[in-house]
């Protein structure tokens, strides 16, 4: 004697019980890679903003006419257009540091911060550096709340004197 059991036509629940399990991950994905591309977005900005900013630092630094902070941060203004990025934030987080001075055919170490008051101590060659520091802020139902640190810096010679 053989028992046969009938089993319902069930083709209808099993893609959607699929579907229910591989969604969410799905679109937890989908948002990783998409704020990926944001933050990769936000330090190649930051990146440029920084070698921009020195360059600009450096060739204003010693022009009596001109203010080579408000230059630098013009420029670096400029290279973050179109981004996510804060530019009062970034300003902020921004540092201008003398890194090495040229003295008698070598450099010395030397990290002083460049300020408005000690900007007349700068001289031809000594090597200036440029830290950003910027935070971005992402708020997400999938990811929760990520807030990773950008770092960018760049380093430049004082070549021009007026």
């Amino acid at each position: 004697m053989r028992i046969k059991i009938k089993f319902k036509n069930r083709k209808g629940v099993s893609p959607v019980i699929e579907l229910v399990f591989v969604l969410p991950i799905l679109i937890g994905l989908v948002f990783a890679i998409l704020y990926s591309g944001i933050v990769g977005n936000q330090m190649i900005a930051l990146t440029n903003a920084a070698r921009e900013g020195v360059r600009t630092f450096c060739i204003e630094a010693n022009n009596p006419q001109a203010d080579p902070f408000d230059d630098a941060y013009s420029v670096m203004q400029q290279q973050i257009v179109g981004t996510a990025i804060d530019f009062n934030k970034m300003k902020n987080g921004t540092t201008f540091t003398r890194t090495a001075i040229w003295n008698n055919g070598q450099y010395q170490p030397d990290n002083t911060v460049i300020t408005p008051a000690n900007l007349s101590n700068l001289h031809f060659h000594d090597k200036v550096e440029i830290n950003i520091q910027y935070q971005t802020l992402f708020d997400s139902i999938f990811l929760g709340v990520f807030h990773p640190v950008l770092h960018a810096k760049s380093e430049y010679l004082i070549e021009y004197m007026y």
